[in-house]
């Protein structure tokens, strides 16, 4: 048996633009969102007690999406659902994506509200995964007893 411990950490760079949004009535304004995703892996076991042994540490490379957010929508739930799905089709690990998701609609539901949907924004959000595998004692046994004979 193996322990996995997901943790997501952020950073967050928001620029409003002094420019007003558009005023047209036929365009919607829009907002820009950057998303940078680092992932690090790292396998460990047990040999005994009190050690405990690194087996790999891989990082991956970095990934880079830029999403364009509508500022106005007819209620905060659409613009809750309008994000889900914009998170979903990134395709990222389930807990990375609802980390994500949840840190994206609250920034943005933030920033919206600040300008009162009025002002296009600018925001990278740098986010840093490392999950951590602990092989449990029977499967470091396991390959001990392999990597012995």
């Amino acid at each position: 048996m193996s322990l996995m411990v997901v943790q997501c950490a952020s950073e967050l760079y928001n620029s409003t633009s002094r420019n007003p949004a558009n005023t047209n009535p036929s365009s919607n304004p829009s907002g820009s969102f950057e998303l940078l995703i680092k992932e690090r892996y790292l396998l460990k076991c047990k040999p005994k007690e009190d050690d405990v042994v690194l087996l790999e540490d891989i990082t991956s490379p970095e990934f880079h999406f830029v999403l364009n957010i509508p500022l106005q929508f007819p209620t905060p739930l659409s613009r809750t659902v309008y994000i889900k799905n914009m998170v979903s089709s990134l395709n990222l690990d389930p807990d990375v994506g609802e980390f994500v998701r949840a840190e994206m609609t609250e920034i943005v539901a933030e920033t919206v509200a600040k300008s009162e949907g009025k002002e296009e924004f600018k925001i990278l959000l740098a986010v840093q995964v490392t999950k951590v595998e602990l092989m449990g004692k029977e499967e470091t046994a396991r390959i001990f007893n392999e990597i012995d004979r």
